[in-house]
């Protein structure tokens, strides 16, 4: 499967940015809201608040120096380079969230 421009752009802005503020808790929060959609049903799922929920999808974006969302209103939407990373972390864990 061929991937498109942008996802090699987010792919390739990811990869010369990585520092040490990725964990494997942040990677799971993400990949969670991406399943859910929506901070506060994530939340919930993991029994965080939303604060906590919001505060490391902020830090792993700051983690990778790449902007993973955009506001719509209230809304977080996932841009390119979040898909990007979902296939990543896909890569790294099971399919309960354990770390390969």
């Amino acid at each position: 499967m061929r991937e498109s421009k942008m996802t090699l752009q987010a792919t390739a802005a990811m990869s010369d940015n990585i520092n040490q503020e990725i964990t494997f808790r942040k990677l799971s929060v993400f990949m969670m809201f991406m399943s859910k959609g929506n901070i506060a049903r994530t939340a919930e799922a993991l029994e965080l608040s939303s604060v906590s929920v919001h505060r490391a999808l902020h830090t792993l974006e700051e983690g990778i120096d790449c902007p993973l969302f955009i506001h719509k209103g209230r809304n977080l939407v996932p841009l390119p380079a979040a898909w990007t990373l979902l296939d990543y972390c896909r890569d790294v864990t099971t399919p309960d969230g354990k770390r390969h």
